[in-house]
């Protein structure tokens, strides 16, 4: 994602235009999380199986195999090159997404259902508590780093309480926003989504999109963007801000302007010049070396994702040419040497064989059994 692209107007949240944009679905997924930069979506299925899915182009960019039991939490490494998944399975497994193999694997006696790694740099001044009594709390997280600190006297302040005073709803799950000024909840037996401003207290949205109960969600870390995860079907959902198209003028360098400008040319600007020399100029330019290798750093945004360990941060994930590796193979057909393609989806979404619907092959009789003539 490249943050220097963006419409700045949209770098304001206005929680009043997402709307549910997109579903996008690889197997039944119980839990998601974005990476730092927002670039991948990572969900475990309730097969084991994990799934990276890049977000522009909602596209699968790695899918892994390690665990026998649904996946229960995801934590990305801040440079974004490792993923750590607990599974009901009794395990955790340490991915590297350099070639999607098991950087190390941890076998406990007992179901793992958290795990997180170190987040290094991140303050963690502000907590958000999901609590049994229908109430979602925010506090503020004195410094742990002070040396004058005791934990026999440790105080945690309480910044707000939000709940449904109406209908008296319990939550699933609960998530602070891109810039932490909104919380967003998702409710248990109902298929809304609440969104609170946090420096009034306020409800501030009731997202309505599928009528299907959302379990986790997710607030992309850059964008106005959220994912939540179906409880009956695993389906993701995207949540989004559909951009409006924009008509500018432009100045002879592209640059926008907004009112009528008076060009001044340079002398030679309009000049005619031969055949030859244009021949000449064209020639020059392609001897010229293009590089589309090396990734374009953008510094202030690489400091922020380094953290402490300086180099972090500028792991790019490699692109997978070979299509069975991307995803999984029920999903694929084999119609001759080397060649693939998508099985057909039914109108149900589930996964058909080649026949269609109406030309199924017709279902043998029962009967008694007899001799062929």
């Amino acid at each position: 994602m490249n943050l220097l692209l963006a419409d700045p107007e949209e770098a304001v949240e206005y929680i009043e235009q997402i709307t549910n944009t997109n579903t996008i679905r690889s197997g039944h997924a119980t839990c998601l999380r974005f990476n730092r930069t927002g670039d991948f979506l990572a969900s475990g299925r309730v097969d084991g199986t994990l799934v990276v899915w890049d977000i522009e182009t909602m596209g699968v960019a790695r899918k892994m195999r390690g665990h026998n039991r649904s996946i229960t939490s995801l934590s990305w490494s801040g440079c974004g090159r490792y993923l750590l998944s607990a599974c009901q399975g009794w395990k955790v497994i340490l991915w590297d997404l350099q070639d999607g193999t098991k950087y190390r694997e941890v076998r406990f006696r007992a179901p793992a259902y958290i795990a997180e790694l170190h987040p290094h740099n991140q303050s963690g001044r502000d907590l958000l508590v999901n609590s049994q009594d229908r109430k979602v709390r925010t506090f503020y997280v004195p410094d742990l780093n002070a040396k004058d600190l005791d934990v026999d006297t440790l105080y945690l302040i309480k910044e707000h309480e939000f709940e449904d005073q109406v209908n008296r709803l319990s939550w699933n799950h609960v998530t602070f926003t891109a810039t932490g000024e909104y919380v967003a909840a998702s409710t248990y037996n109902n298929h809304e989504i609440y969104v609170w401003e946090r420096r009034t207290g306020s409800l501030t949205r009731i997202l309505d999109g599928p009528k299907e109960e959302q379990g986790v969600i997710e607030w992309h870390p850059q964008r106005h963007f959220l994912a939540t995860c179906g409880l009956e079907t695993g389906r993701i959902y995207v949540w989004s801000i559909v951009p409006e198209q924009k008509w500018a003028r432009l100045a002879p360098d592209f640059a926008q302007v907004e009112e009528n400008q008076e060009y001044v040319e340079r002398e030679d600007e309009f000049d005619i010049y031969g055949q030859e020399e244009l021949t000449k100029r064209r020639l020059d330019a392609e001897d010229e070396d293009v590089d589309v290798v090396t990734p374009f750093e953008n510094g202030a945004l690489e400091q922020q994702n380094a953290g402490e360990g300086g180099s972090r941060g500028k792991f790019r994930m490699p692109i997978l040419f070979d299509l069975a590796d991307s995803d999984s193979e029920e999903e694929f057909v084999a119609v001759s040497t080397g060649t693939m393609r998508r099985r057909s989806p039914g109108a149900d979404g589930e996964i058909l064989d080649d026949m269609s619907a109406d030309k199924k092959a017709p279902a043998k009789r029962r009967g008694a059994k007899g001799r062929k003539k």
